[in-house]
C-alpha cells in the first residue's frame, strides 16, 4: 500500500481549486483528516492565518461564509 503525503495533497488542492472548494476536496482526497491539521498545513503553506477577524469584527478567509 502506498503512503499518502497529506501535506502534498493539501498543497496541490489549494493551488488548483478556489478557496470555497478546499475543505470538501481535501476531505474527499483524505477521508478522516482532522480540520485542525488541514488549517495548520494551509497556514504554513501561505505563511499566515486562514481566518482573520478585523478590529471591526469583520471576518475573512477560510471557513468564513
Amino acid at each position: 500500500m502506498t503512503e499518502i503525503n497529506e501535506d502534498k495533497v493539501i498543497h496541490d488542492i489549494v493551488q488548483k481549486f478556489p478557496e470555497k472548494e478546499w475543505i470538501s476536496r481535501i476531505h474527499e482526497a483524505l477521508p478522516g483528516v482532522d480540520d485542525g491539521y488541514v488549517m495548520s498545513t494551509i497556514e504554513i503553506f501561505f505563511g499566515g492565518d486562514v481566518r482573520v477577524v478585523e478590529e471591526d469584527g469583520t471576518e475573512r478567509g477560510l471557513f468564513v461564509s
